[in-house]
C-alpha cells in the first residue's frame, strides 16, 4: 500500500509518461489476479483428498 502511494506521487510529479506507466501497472495488478484466481481454483480442486497427481 505504501509502495502504491509512493508510485502515485512519483507519477503525478514526473508527468504524463510515468502516469501512463503507472496506469499500466494498475491495469496489470487488476488483470493478473483475474487470471490467477481460476488457476488457483483448479489447483485447489486437484489437491482435494483422494486425488493424486502422481498416480
Amino acid at each position: 500500500m505504501i509502495l502504491a502511494q509512493h508510485m502515485v506521487r512519483t507519477a503525478s510529479v514526473a508527468g504524463f509518461e510515468d502516469e501512463f506507466i503507472f496506469g499500466t501497472v494498475i491495469i496489470g495488478l487488476a488483470v493478473i489476479p483475474a487470471f490467477l484466481l481460476p488457476a488457483q481454483a483448479v489447483v485447489q480442486k486437484e489437491a482435494e483428498p483422494g486425488f493424486s497427481l502422481g498416480e
